[in-house]
């Protein structure tokens, strides 16, 4: 059975702390906003927290010159 080797990147902390307040801001409205501010912003949130995750995964696990 052949190695699998992995290739993959340090995320800087910057960018986890962006990814960390978007969630926390999406959190924060769901306690304390009205539900056509939940649907309007928070979809919008919950889609761009969830494109910026999916570019730092990307990111992490993509093979160098790729």
């Amino acid at each position: 059975m052949a190695a699998l080797k992995l290739n993959y990147r340090v995320i800087p902390k910057t960018e986890v702390d962006v990814i960390m307040a978007r969630y926390q801001d999406l959190f924060g409205l769901y306690q304390h906003g009205t539900p056509a501010e939940i649907h309007t912003v928070g979809l919008y949130q919950t889609q761009e927290a969830d494109r910026m995750q999916r570019e730092l995964l990307h990111q992490a696990t993509a093979f160098p010159g790729k």
